[in-house]
């Protein structure tokens, strides 16, 4: 695999105790390089042959243990590696932590601005994901020795919350590609399972009209008339929000799922979807209602 110069860091050192190439069970001492993805190989760079991949250096002779006696804290192998890997000096009651889900917590100021920052880490070589806080966030990328750092690779994007559902989920989607590209972050899109509009939100609106080929009804028909916009409930028939049955509406290349009161679906953009040609239209039009045609399921 090739890395650029300002991803690799070369001509390190190590006396012994901190890394073993994979597979061994004994201790490397000698010159090795690092890259951005938290990888460790042997050589002074790149260029060197051969080079070997290395991993952090676990001694045979240790393994997870729990003081039941005393109640003391449970170490895993991971961070009993990690302490002798980086040859940190640490009293074992307080171990540097690995990393702690965080989900986020949105508020109106965020849907204000329409975007927000999310925080996550990538253990090591494999491809694990998991969303953090800002607080640990700003540990990782500042090595705090109170976490793991140097087995977690820190990851920021810019998410966006509200707009039009279709682009909502493009721009997303979009953003995570990039950043899995530019930072070497193999199944970071996979990692969503196009939950890309997460967390969106609709701008309420009232008295909006469309001529056509915008919305579909929940039978799939091309909507042509007065809609309005619930902030939970999204598009639905008619100008304003009554208390009455009213049917929902889909943009025409949404799949139809079926929402609930405190629940919108994530968008997924079809491709190729031919626009039907029958046309609904609500039968008080004419009147400005807020109720239309069949009643559907939306309140």
């Amino acid at each position: 695999m090739y890395y650029p110069k300002s991803q690799v860091k070369t001509n390190l050192y190590t006396k012994g105790g901190q890394y073993s190439l994979i597979g061994s069970t004994e201790s490397y001492t000698g010159d090795y390089y690092t890259t951005s993805d938290g990888r460790y190989f042997t050589g002074k760079n790149p260029n060197e042959f051969p080079s070997f991949e290395l991993t952090f250096y676990i001694p045979p002779t240790i393994s997870s243990f729990r003081d039941e006696g005393e109640g003391g804290s449970f170490y895993t192998i991971d961070e009993i590696g990690y302490l002798n890997s980086t040859s940190l000096q640490f009293n074992l009651s307080t171990p540097p932590s690995s990393p702690k889900q965080s989900y986020p917590v949105l508020t109106d100021n965020d849907y204000k601005l329409g975007e927000f920052q999310r925080y996550f880490v990538k253990k090591g070589n494999e491809s694990k994901f998991l969303e953090i806080s800002l607080e640990d966030y700003r540990k990782f990328i500042n090595r705090d020795r109170d976490v793991m750092f140097e087995l977690y690779t820190p990851i920021q994007i810019n998410w966006i919350l509200t707009g039009k559902k279709e682009q909502v989920y493009k721009v997303n989607q979009s953003i995570v590609a990039r950043t899995e590209r530019e930072q070497n972050l193999p199944g970071f899109t996979q990692y969503f399972r196009n939950r890309f509009t997460q967390f969106y939100k609709y701008i309420e609106a009232s008295n909006l009209y469309t001529a056509g080929n915008e919305f579909k009804t929940e039978k799939g028909v091309n909507y042509i008339g007065f809609y309005h916009i619930h902030d939970s409930k999204g598009p639905m028939v008619g100008k304003t929000h009554i208390k009455d049955p009213h049917e929902y509406l889909f943009p025409i290349n949404e799949t139809i799922i079926s929402r609930t009161q405190n629940q919108t679906p994530n968008f997924i953009p079809q491709n190729n979807v031919a626009t039907t040609q029958s046309i609904y239209t609500p039968s008080n039009i004419s009147m400005g209602g807020g109720g239309g045609g069949g009643g559907g399921g939306g309140y």
